[in-house]
């Protein structure tokens, strides 16, 4: 009867340590067909959103280099200063034909990014 327990209790053991893989294994399946959904969701409205974008807005919000001289005028030789923060000073400005008003941080030192 003993040698009975011993085996039973083993059998509980390794249907306890199957069941525990197999839920996990289900739950990662789940969890990376989630993430694949998910990402393919966003990519897919970004692609929308990217194709009925009127063109003036994206000239409105899109980056562009600036040389000095350029920034030097804008703020007419950074003369009006409106802050100041940990890497530089901030400028008031104006675009060439005056109808829209810009900040313009002159950076004095660089930072490393998180410090």
């Amino acid at each position: 009867m003993l040698i009975e327990l011993k085996g039973s209790k083993q059998e509980l053991r390794t249907d306890i340590l199957v069941i525990s893989v197999s839920l996990a294994s289900f739950a990662l399946i789940i969890l990376a067909i989630s993430g694949v959904l998910i990402r393919r969701n966003n990519l897919w409205a970004y692609k929308k959103i990217s194709e009925t974008v009127n063109v003036e807005l994206t000239e409105d919000v899109a980056l562009r280099s600036f040389t000095y001289m350029e920034l030097e005028k804008v703020t007419n030789g950074f003369m009006e200063e409106i802050g100041k923060g940990a890497s530089g000073t901030v400028y008031k400005g104006a675009t060439s034909n005056g109808q829209r008003i810009v900040a313009v941080k002159k950076l004095e030192k660089v930072l490393a990014e998180g410090k």
